[in-house]
């Protein structure tokens, strides 16, 4: 599982990361020596598949938004009722890492899926809030 993006028609759509169907993050398939902007081959989501493993992406901002305004709406919202959080109560990255404890007892109802296996992984601020999550 990634914690990655979700940019919707037309939404930046000069950006081509990982997340984006058939995206390439810029850098040809077979690595950097293929130099930048390179489309050759399948993606990593094309490729997964077919050694049999699976892939999701969970988009964090649609459990919580990362910005103080949305401390009141999306999941820590919901648990203080609409008002503001305490300064020690939990974040954004705390709020993503509970959407993604939900992804997965989601996948451990679902038998295609070997939930003793999932991994889950990011980049940047993703990359912290996976490490909290401890998966």
């Amino acid at each position: 599982m990634q914690f990655g993006f979700n940019f919707g028609a037309g939404g930046f759509g000069r950006f081509r990361g990982t997340n984006a169907p058939g995206g390439t993050n810029g850098f040809a398939r077979g690595g950097f020596g293929g130099g930048f902007g390179g489309n050759n081959g399948p993606t990593w989501q094309q490729q997964v598949p077919r050694q049999g493993w699976g892939y999701a992406v969970i988009t964090p901002n649609s459990v919580q938004a990362d910005n103080g305004v949305g401390l009141t709406q999306g999941i820590i919202g919901l648990m203080n009722k609409g008002q503001s959080r305490k300064v020690d109560d939990w974040g954004a990255l705390r709020a993503w890492t509970w959407g993604a404890s939900r992804a997965l007892d989601y996948f451990e109802t679902d038998k295609a899926v070997d939930a003793k296996r999932v991994g889950l992984e990011g980049h940047s601020r993703y990359g912290k809030a996976t490490i909290l999550r401890g998966v």
